[in-house]
């Protein structure tokens, strides 16, 4: 099992990039990395994450990588997903934290959730978390229309069913 405190701990440290996303964030960023319909490198979404690994502990390296493992393994054969920490993430930022790490994710290859987000389902899923991260505005490279994402805010639990849903319709729609 993973270290939650340890990672936590790592990004709160001086030792961390300046770059690198708080726990909330992260947890976000590789949720979003196993639901996103593109492939990546490993390598690519650690640096993006951490700012530079480079200078990363191998123990966090792995315990983040762990971590991803758990996620991807979680929607793949069980169809669930659970936060990180929910005693880390209590508050509304650290909700608008966690998707601000998924639409990061997003953000990585924008061209792969154009047609997601054109459907009324892929709209449905992805507005949840879009209104976490543009609630004025709803401005955002997606083709979800700004009435979509005009909702209350999201409950961390939610995020427990609304998971497990959008890495479903993702890997039904690539397939297709």
């Amino acid at each position: 099992m993973f270290q939650v405190s340890q990672i936590d701990s790592f990004l709160n440290s001086p030792a961390a990039h300046p770059d690198s996303m708080d726990l909330p964030e992260l947890d976000g960023f590789l949720t979003g990395i196993a639901c996103n319909p593109a492939q990546f490198d490993a390598n690519e979404w650690m640096n993006f994450a951490l700012g530079n690994a480079s200078h990363t502990p191998y123990a966090v390296k792995s315990a983040i990588r762990k971590r991803y493992g758990a996620i991807l393994e979680g929607l793949e054969y069980n169809n669930a997903f659970q936060p990180i920490s929910p005693e880390f993430c209590e508050d509304a930022s650290a909700i608008r934290a966690w998707c601000r790490g998924f639409y990061d994710a997003i953000e990585l290859r924008p061209d792969r959730w154009t047609a997601l987000s054109a459907t009324y389902q892929g709209q449905r899923l992805l507005a949840p978390i879009l209104a976490c991260v543009h609630p004025n505005s709803g401005a955002t490279p997606l083709a979800a229309p700004r009435k979509s994402y005009e909702r209350r805010a999201l409950d961390y639990g939610e995020l427990e069913t609304l998971i497990p849903a959008l890495y479903r319709y993702v890997r039904v729609v690539t397939q297709n």
